[in-house]
């Protein structure tokens, strides 16, 4: 940016990151009646969430997340898995529950 008495400055640089955690695998995707979450960190996990496509939680683990998560009550449509860890970092990754 240049400024009316033409001096100038540059703004610093920032970097992000984006890991894709390859460690964690979610199945069957489409699913019709429960969603498997392996995740070789389990451990490390401390809640599990599935939110609908407006951001809305339909289901929530609380402090105990569980490896299976029963989709069954849930409408057919796009809902997106927040797993986060006990660091506070999340991951989000898109499932669909089908009939």
């Amino acid at each position: 940016m240049v400024d009316t008495d033409g001096s100038y400055t540059f703004s610093k640089i920032k970097s992000l990151a984006f890991a894709v955690d390859a460690m964690l695998v979610m199945f069957p995707n489409p699913a019709s009646e429960s969603l498997t979450i392996q995740y070789q960190y389990w451990k490390n996990v401390a809640n599990v969430q599935l939110l609908n496509n407006s951001g809305v939680s339909v289901y929530d683990s609380g402090s105990n997340p569980a490896v299976h998560v029963d989709v069954r009550k849930l409408q057919p449509g796009l809902y997106f898995m927040k797993m986060t860890k006990k660091d506070e970092t999340t991951v989000i990754q898109k499932i669909i529950v089908a009939r």
